[in-house]
């Protein structure tokens, strides 16, 4: 199953409905939380495929959090 990427919402998704077990997604509460569970699935995606997004004056917020996200999980 083929997903899509935001990157202005920072955001995975799919164009057509599936099943989350499918995918290794087990049932969220809200759509709050399913789209929180799926932010670190959008950096893992930057991190694959670095040279298909370019960090540019609208997204340099993106990548400052993306360095305290980072600098956090060293500390």
């Amino acid at each position: 199953m083929y997903y899509m990427v935001d990157h202005r919402n920072r955001q995975v998704f799919w164009k057509s409905d599936i099943e989350f077990d499918s995918i290794g997604i087990s049932p969220w509460p809200s759509r709050a939380d399913l789209e929180g569970s799926l932010t670190p699935e959008y950096w893992l995606h930057v991190d694959y495929f670095p040279t298909h997004m370019s960090f540019d004056e609208n997204l340099s917020g993106a990548e400052r959090e993306l360095i305290a996200i980072l600098g956090h999980g060293v500390v």
